[in-house]
Formats: structure tokens, sequence, C-alpha cells
């Protein structure tokens, strides 16, 4: 594969990375919603400072990149987040530890190709440990409750066949928030 080849590669797998966060965005923040009105009684005003607390979370980690979600979510709550469909734990993968910045100065270019496609499918989990560590943080949630709430939420995202428009919609008609709005402008 030639160089321009290979960045093109590159660019269409930051592009697929950015459109799966921003699915995951709303596939994620409208499940959490849901299943904190649905079965825990929250109202609009809690989710919204919710969302809010995540936008400082979202800076903090990213203002230094010393360290991903993932990592931030176990050292301050003890959990820890893996994929479904794998058997690896962030803990092994390069992209998903400390220091990402200094690491991608020395990527090849195929390695950060592969990189970014492994983000992609780490994305939701990303999302979860952000949301996970608002409700740790703002209403001091403990382990068991999270592991409770995250039983729920996906309970929600297969109810609604992990699909953006009805999980949207049912947020709207549960907590009256508009995701869209609310969420424009967030993701990479």
């Amino acid at each position: 594969m030639g160089l321009k080849a290979s960045v093109k590669a590159l660019r269409d797998a930051e592009r697929k990375m950015e459109e799966e966060c921003n699915r995951q965005f709303f596939v994620m923040y409208g499940a959490f919603g849901i299943a904190l009105h649905d079965n825990w009684g929250w109202g609009q005003k809690r989710v919204l400072d919710l969302y809010r607390t995540t936008d400082d979370i979202w800076h903090e980690v990213g203002e230094t990149n010393r360290k991903s979600m993932l990592q931030l979510l176990e050292e301050e709550t003890g959990i820890e987040l893996t994929l479904t469909d794998s058997d690896r734990s962030w803990h092994e993968l390069r992209f998903l530890n400390a220091e990402v910045d200094d690491q991608m100065k020395q990527l090849t270019l195929g390695e950060a190709i592969f990189m970014r496609m492994q983000q992609t499918r780490w994305m939701s989990a990303m999302i979860q440990a952000c949301l996970l560590l608002a409700l740790y943080r703002l209403h001091g949630f403990g382990p068991e409750r999270l592991s409770r709430l995250l039983g729920q939420v996906d309970d929600i995202r297969e109810k609604f066949h992990y699909k953006i428009k009805p999980i949207i919609k049912e947020c709207s008609r549960a907590l009256d928030i508009d995701l869209v709005n609310k969420l424009k402008g967030r993701g990479l």
C-alpha cells in the first residue's frame, strides 16, 4: 500500500470512528437517561445535570490524554469495563492506556489505522465509563448500583434494537429531553 492509500485508509478509519462515536453518544446517553427515569425515578433536571457532569469529565480526560476514560473509571470505582465479544482488557491495549498522545507519535501509519479501528470497537465502553464516572462523582453511585444500572441500560438498548431514532424518541417522551440538541457538537 502506497503512502497516499495509507493516508486515505487512516482518514477513513478516523471518519468511521467519529461516526460510531456520534452514534454511540445518542444510544448511550439516551439509554442511560431512559434507564434512570424508568428504574430510578429520575426526572429531566437530574439527567441533564448528569449529562453536564460528563462534559467536565470528557474535558478532564482530553486535556492531557494521560489516562483513558476506562482507566479513570477503574481507578476511581474499581469497575473494569470490557467488550462482550472480546476477552481482552483495556490494560492490554496500548491506545487505551496512559500517554496516548506520546504513543501516537511512535506509531507507524499501519498501526495508527489499526488503533483507530480498535478504538471504534471500544467507543461504547468509553462513553459508558464517562456516564458511570459522572454518576459515581455526582451522586455517589457505588460499584453495585453502577453494575445494576449497566444491566438496565443494556435492556433499554436491546429493547430499542440499538437504534438511535427510537431511543431519541423515547428520551423525549419520558424526560422531555431533545438529545439531538443536547448532544450537538459532542464526539471526537
